[in-house]
């Protein structure tokens, strides 16, 4: 009997199984985002127990008011040509909730006749030529209890049962009436197809070296015969606003005979130009879109930079060695002499002192008598030992000298000057010098050098970064532990939330390489450094591809496989 010899298919067999016949293929090209004005404004619209005190903001009126709601005049979308909008806003009080509803249609009679349609805050929806907004607000969790009606707004706690006999009792953050803020409403412009005549190939490539991190730019070639691509013109196509930036969404897609279109993002980019324009007279009436890939775009931002007031504030991640910096330095001076005895001169210290360490001096008289007669002996230790004794004691005409380039005299005074027995002391502090390791706070400071030499005495604040040593100035360094973020895949994800593309993160290519390099940590400090360098410079070391595709951010760990 002959055998049967099973194996696993290709991913390509497979794909070419699953490709669906009759399907065509289609482009769009998309434009956002755009600030669409729906007419919310002191004065404007219909108002029901709430205000607006300035453009993009809704008040409740105060009192006992649970529910409010503001309906927009019928507007025009942007230039007409909005397929689009997304609604946000900022909620200032959590017992506030809120809805926005819209209808809209392209002739302006029509749009009264639609039903509401409600959209969800942060999610696009289709909008017509013309539409209306509405917006209501419930307090669905304010409770009052009070005798007065004015008093209402000075309350904002609230109770739920949660059993039969008990209840459970909270009081709300914000402040009493509630109040919708930033409100916004963002457009899009979605090019037709008959409109694009054409578009470059949007192709996603994995890097040949972990240090071919770059971006692409990309052409779109669109029809121009109504002239709509000039600009300055008064229907040019992105509007009086500023254009340049704006992001260039292409997607790719199979319409199925079924008129379902399966949508697939290949290029997202920003807009750096609108040129090659022809219209009118001579030449093909079209205009090239040029741009270049936004995710690139946003890793030239400049990481580790200092703060607005120039303090510095490197980018630190994991366990690193730095070089703090000298912010202030007190030279060595010498404390108030303490006398003990009953003799009448006085001592005085004098001199430039160099002493590296602190020092307690202790000076004891031996003889009684006059000042150049009596004589004296010094001590380091409290008068455990002595450094010199016999010494005679002297005016300011000819002082003995102790050390570290200290001096001292006496100075007489009625009766005896000196008695034996007297004893003077004071202490010579060595220089005071405070060093900053920027990019605080810190879990921890775990070592500290002085000029290559690990110290244990150093006063290090892990909150301030701030590290006081005694003795001459030299190079301090430090070994910080910033974070317990070391691994280099969390890192990078590190550096782009940083940027503000932490949404771009494939988090499945991301959980793959971390587990492909389960056992890499390290340490990295970038200071005024532009976050692909800073990206580069991990994938280089780490042996890391990084690549964008679409709008997402791939990695992947090299582990010694093609």
């Amino acid at each position: 009997m002959d055998r049967v010899i099973m194996q696993q298919a290709s991913v390509g067999y497979i794909q070419e199984e699953q490709r669906r016949r009759g399907a065509v293929p289609r482009l769009k090209a998309e434009i956002r985002p755009f600030d669409v004005d729906f007419g919310l404004a002191p004065g404007l619209g219909t108002f029901v127990n709430c205000s607006s005190p300035a453009p993009g903001m809704l008040t409740l009126a105060p009192g006992a008011v649970g529910s409010a709601s503001w309906t927009s005049d019928i507007m025009q979308a942007y230039v007409g040509r909005i397929t689009a909008v997304t609604p946000t806003y900022t909620n200032a009080a959590d017992y506030c909730t809120s809805t926005c509803w819209l209808r809209s249609h392209d002739c302006y009679e029509a749009v009264v006749e639609q039903p509401w349609v409600e959209v969800a805050w942060g999610t696009e929806s289709p909008i017509g030529t013309y539409f209306q907004v509405k917006i209501e607000c419930l307090d669905f969790i304010r409770a009052w209890a009070v005798d007065n009606l004015e008093e209402v707004d000075g309350y904002t706690a609230y109770a739920t049962l949660t059993g039969s006999d008990t209840h459970d009792s909270w009081a709300v953050a914000g402040a009493c009436p509630g109040r919708l803020a930033d409100l916004r409403l963002t457009g899009v412009i979605t090019l037709g197809e008959g409109e694009i005549i054409a578009c470059a190939p949007c192709v996603a490539q994995r890097p040949v070296w972990f240090h071919d991190i770059q971006g692409v730019t990309h052409t779109l070639t669109v029809d121009n015969r109504e002239g709509q691509w000039l600009p300055g013109r008064g229907d040019f196509l992105l509007g009086p606003g500023f254009w340049y930036g704006k992001e260039l969404h292409i997607s790719m897609g199979l319409e199925l005979p079924n008129g379902e279109v399966g949508w697939l993002k290949q290029y997202v980019g920003r807009i750096r130009d609108i040129r090659d324009i022809a219209a009118g007279g001579t030449g093909k009436h079209q205009a090239k879109i040029y741009s270049s890939q936004l995710v690139y775009d946003v890793l030239k931002q400049m990481i580790g930079c200092p703060t607005a007031d120039g303090t510095r504030h490197p980018f630190l991640a994991g366990t690193y060695k730095v070089r703090a910096d000298l912010v202030a330095s007190t030279p060595p001076w010498v404390g108030a002499v303490q006398k003990n005895g009953s003799g009448s001169a006085t001592l005085v210290v004098s001199g430039a002192a160099s002493n590296t360490q602190d020092l307690d001096f202790l000076i004891e008289v031996e003889t009684t008598g006059e000042v150049t007669a009596a004589t004296f002996r010094w001590s380091l230790d409290g008068g455990s030992s002595w450094e010199k004794m016999g010494v005679v004691s002297a005016t300011s005409a000819s002082p003995c000298r102790l050390r570290d380039g200290l001096l001292i005299y006496f100075v007489p005074g009625a009766g005896d000057d000196l008695v034996a027995g007297d004893r003077f002391s004071f202490t010579a502090y060595a220089r005071r010098s405070t060093y900053v390791i920027a990019g605080g706070p810190f879990l921890e400071v775990a070592n500290v050098f002085y000029n290559g030499v690990e110290i244990h005495d150093a006063a290090c604040n892990k909150t301030t970064g701030e590290i006081m040593l005694v003795g001459n100035t030299g190079v301090v360094e430090a070994r910080v532990v910033k974070s317990e973020t070391c691994h280099p895949v969390d890192i990078i994800k590190e550096i782009l939330l940083e940027i503000g593309l932490g949404e771009k993160v494939d988090e499945v290519a991301f959980s793959n390489a971390r587990q492909a390099l389960a056992d890499y940590q390290i340490g990295v400090r970038f200071e005024g450094v532009p976050a692909w360098k800073a990206i580069q410079a991990i994938c280089t070391t780490c042996l890391i591809f990084f690549w964008i595709e679409g709008d997402r951010i791939m990695v992947a760990a090299y582990t010694g496989e093609e």
